[in-house]
């Protein structure tokens, strides 16, 4: 993260894409089925991503799958005013309030990330008939068991307070209405590809953007002072730390899935950081660095549905 952040929005702002028609003509034809994922602040590559997907998909889009801080994602996607939401989302995570170090046990104020997220639009489109599905990963607080649920207006705030719900970095876990409490969905499936896969019919492409470079995606490693936290905070139960500390499978299978190009006749696409000069960390608060990395995930976006028609 370099010194001197600004809290000005570069000149070359992203513009406000309208939706593609293609969302409107849903047929039986082949669907997109899009996977996100998280990364903290890193999710500002996939709200550009986003961008791409309103205005240059070629096939509706059927579903969404996504893990964390990606669950904003597809709120973009589905927003009246995407343009006015990140810039909304960049103000807020740039700011002093987000993150704040000397809040020992709510470092990441995820209910204030949540309540501008979804003050800014009513989403009434999510769930709606027609609109595409959204599906969150979460993960069971005590035994670190993976779900992924539908988002609704109704459980929306819920469902993203519990999949943005970091280990140590918030340091508490959600309860919902469907029983028990939950965490971070990105603590059990960091890309939801598998998923997407399962939603997938004869036809179907799926899309996974990363929000690392795949090379990346595997590597498990922490900064020395997360896992000596995640090891001592009594407040992570014993199947979680787990999952925090050791390489995940499902992440293991994400890549290998994504390096074969085709599962069961379903092109999977990939979606990934091209330049890795950009600063990609999870906890850069630079206003500028957001932006950057936002128009990456649009420009790398738009790449990647170029390759749509020749895979299928």
């Amino acid at each position: 993260m370099r010194e001197g952040k600004s809290n000005q929005a570069p000149p070359s702002q992203l513009a406000s894409p309208s939706p593609s028609d293609a969302n409107d003509r849903r047929s039986e034809g082949p669907q997109l089925r899009v996977c996100v994922q998280g990364g903290g602040m890193r999710v500002a590559y996939g709200l550009g991503a986003m961008l791409a997907l309103r205005s240059e998909a070629p096939f509706p889009i059927a579903s969404f799958s996504c893990s964390s801080a990606g669950s904003v994602a597809p709120l973009v996607y589905l927003s009246r005013d995407p343009q006015a939401l990140i810039e909304r989302i960049f103000t807020m995570l740039s700011g002093k309030r987000f993150i704040n170090p000397r809040r020992i046990h709510r470092v990441a104020d995820i209910d204030y990330f949540v309540d501008e997220v979804l003050g800014a639009d009513d989403f009434n489109s999510v769930g709606a008939p027609g609109a595409p599905e959204v599906w969150v990963s979460i993960v069971g607080a005590r035994s670190a068991v993976l779900r992924h649920v539908r988002f609704t207006p109704e459980t929306a705030r819920e469902l993203l307070r519990a999949t943005s719900a970091v280990p140590v970095l918030y340091g508490r876990a959600v309860p919902l209405p469907i029983g028990g409490t939950y965490v971070d969905g990105g603590v059990g499936d960091a890309i939801p590809l598998v998923h997407a896969l399962g939603l997938a019919a004869a036809g179907d492409v799926v899309v996974a953007t990363a929000t690392k470079p795949l090379a990346r995606l595997e590597d498990p490693a922490r900064p020395r002072s997360e896992r000596i936290a995640v090891r001592i905070d009594r407040r992570i139960s014993g199947a979680v730390r787990h999952l925090l500390l050791a390489p995940n499978p499902l992440v293991t299978m994400a890549t290998h899935l994504i390096r074969q190009e085709h599962v069961a006749g379903v092109p999977i696409l990939l979606c990934e950081p091209t330049d890795e000069s950009l600063n990609f960390s999870r906890t850069m608060n630079s206003l500028t660095e957001l932006w950057a990395s936002c128009e990456q995930g649009r420009a790398d976006m738009t790449n990647t549905l170029s390759r749509i028609v020749g895979s299928t």
